[in-house]
């Protein structure tokens, strides 16, 4: 098993830009690190299989059947992000459990990254990503479908408008207007619950 980067055109990325640490445990493994990718789509898979060629700069592959079929890439997602963290960052593939299947499968999730521009209070500024997400899921099968590689498959492509968030604090007298607009919903809300009150307890006496 091993984690393969490359651009939509099979370019695979630098191994320098790749800082991901493997950890086995039991059962299955854990990935953890970062990635370094080009603004231009592309994916990054986890998958059950071995390279055996690169032709014209893309990866070909070789799958074992048998190896495919008892491959489990069923898995838990705890962080997945684009750019460093922000307040209110949208990263919905976080905390992300696949759903089970009755064979060995591949995982697909589609994401569109908005790039996103943080900034703070002080003035500083965070260059950032955000993104949405769809995804489904093909069931392995060596016969009825042998092109479905059992794994784990993250792709993504860039949109080209831009996100700007800038935070903002509220004035005292912004303050002070919430504050009165609050209490004087309670106090209308008050008067509305003693009336019912009163009324159900008169006609209460009246039978």
């Amino acid at each position: 098993m091993r984690l393969i980067s490359e651009d939509s055109k099979g370019t695979p990325y630098d191994d320098s830009t790749v800082r991901v640490e493997l950890r086995e445990t039991n059962p299955g493994c854990a990935l953890k690190g970062a990635v370094r990718v080009k603004g231009l789509p592309g994916h990054l898979h986890v998958a059950a299989q071995r390279t055996v060629a690169n032709i014209d700069g893309r990866l070909m592959f070789a799958v074992d059947p048998s190896a495919a079929a008892a491959f489990n890439a069923s898995h838990t997602i705890h962080r997945f992000s684009f750019g460093p963290p922000f307040p209110g960052q949208v990263s919905p593939l976080d905390g992300t459990t696949s759903a089970p299947t009755q064979r060995s499968a591949g995982y697909q999730y589609h994401m569109r990254v908005v790039p996103t521009v943080y900034e703070h209070l002080g003035g500083r500024l965070t260059d950032s990503r955000q993104y949405s997400v769809s995804d489904f899921v093909q069931e392995y099968d060596a016969h009825a479908a042998p092109h479905v590689h059992p794994g784990l498959w993250l792709r993504y492509d860039f949109s080209p408008t831009m996100v700007r968030k800038v935070e903002t604090r509220r004035t005292f007298l912004q303050f002070l207007t919430s504050l009165c607009a609050i209490l004087g919903g309670v106090f209308a809300l008050s008067g509305l619950v003693d009336q019912l009150v009163h009324r159900t307890i008169d006609s209460a006496k009246d039978k």
